[in-house]
């Protein structure tokens, strides 16, 4: 039973922090972090330029990255998925810059290997493009889908130096 006289610390119910939008303009649209003090939530590309709120953490990285001379940055992610999600974008998480690996390998390797096409959902499920690379996860024939594009997928593998598959078939 509570003491009506003693006032016990409760964690705040509903405790929200403040989301800011941060953009950087890059070779084929406009790159936007949408973040709070948890970390990242969701990173897209858009046509037009967003409505910013705040500077562009690891700016200088971003720069970097999207011209093709180095690795993004890695920031702390803030983001929800079911426990296979989580796991397909682990797996996601350890394919090296510039590598690329199969739907069926990255289902092998979070030990289904007969989830391949499951895996595809997943990664189309991805709230955080770049940051969790599944534009380095390919069809065994061909470039695969991307929630983005096909047009922003070979932009990202381009810029880390890898092979476009469905371009190599032409």
């Amino acid at each position: 039973m509570l003491n009506p006289d003693k006032q016990e610390a409760r964690p705040a119910r509903g405790a929200f922090f403040k989301m800011e939008r941060s953009a950087i303009k890059t070779a084929i649209g406009w790159f936007t972090l949408e973040y709070d003090a948890e970390g990242v939530c969701r990173a897209e590309f858009c046509a037009e330029m967003p409505e910013i709120t705040a500077p562009m953490p690891e700016e200088e990285a971003w720069h970097t990255y999207f011209a093709g001379r180095g690795e993004p940055p890695q920031l702390k992610l803030n983001i929800k998925g079911t426990s296979f999600c989580r796991a397909v974008w682990d797996a996601a998480r350890a394919v090296g810059y510039g590598q690329s690996v199969s739907y069926g390998q990255l289902a092998r390797a979070i030990g289904m290997p007969r989830a391949a096409r499951a895996v595809g959902q997943a990664l189309g499920k991805n709230p955080v493009l770049v940051l969790i690379p599944c534009h380095r996860v390919t069809a065994k024939g061909g470039l695969g889908g991307f929630s983005a594009g096909a047009e922003i997928k070979r932009f990202l593998r381009r810029t880390e130096g890898a092979d476009c598959p469905a371009e190599a078939e032409k």
